[in-house]
């Protein structure tokens, strides 16, 4: 255990459960926000065949993924770069299967109310101050550039700000938008596909 990443929580499970769904041999997959390594590294076990990539701010969170990724001899690409830049893009327009992400999505103002043991999990991770639609926005759009037709953009979301989420996904043109429940069955993962 190390403060620069999150503990994984199973409402993430779900996440990595839903994207393996369909996804063809050798698929392209992306994780934007990596942290520990969890989804990408796990999605890399379960389907050797597929292409996994993961991005994250974090230079500390990207070594513990990438030690985390050699102890389990899983074969992920991790890539430091912020998702709201360009830098970082490596993957040619329209050439992922699935962009899969975890981003930080608790508001800064409901931090005081929360499980003490947040206090010891990097606030990068978890907090935004100008609320999850800015991460929305911005996954929606590198996935409109970077996914295939017919490629899958999933994102686990904060429960209250779903219905408004998926309201950005279908006005960047996603079809089908629709999201996913946990097992307090609260709305917990965005999907839609280009």
């Amino acid at each position: 255990m190390t403060p620069s990443v999150l503990i994984p929580r199973p409402e993430t499970e779900l996440l990595v459960e839903k994207a393996l769904d369909g996804l063809q041999e050798g698929a392209q997959v992306l994780e934007v926000g990596a942290g520990s390594g969890c989804v990408a590294i796990t999605l890399a076990l379960e389907r050797p065949d597929l292409r996994v990539s993961a991005v994250d701010i974090s230079a500390d969170a990207l070594v513990v993924a990438r030690q985390n990724a050699a102890k389990l001899g899983a074969g992920v690409r991790f890539i430091h770069g912020d998702a709201f830049e360009d830098d970082w893009i490596t993957a040619p327009d329209r050439s992922l299967d699935l962009m899969v992400s975890n981003p930080p999505y608790v508001p800064l103002q409901d931090r005081p109310g929360l499980e003490p043991e947040l206090a010891f999990e990097p606030a990068l991770a978890l907090f935004v101050r100008d609320g999850p639609g800015r991460f929305i926005q911005r996954l929606g759009l590198v996935g409109c550039r970077l996914l295939k037709p017919g490629g899958r953009l999933m994102i686990e979301t904060h429960a209250p700000e779903a219905d408004a989420s998926l309201e950005y996904l279908r006005g960047q043109g996603y079809r089908d938008p629709h999201t996913l429940e946990d097992l307090s069955r609260r709305p917990r993962v965005l999907v839609g596909t280009r």
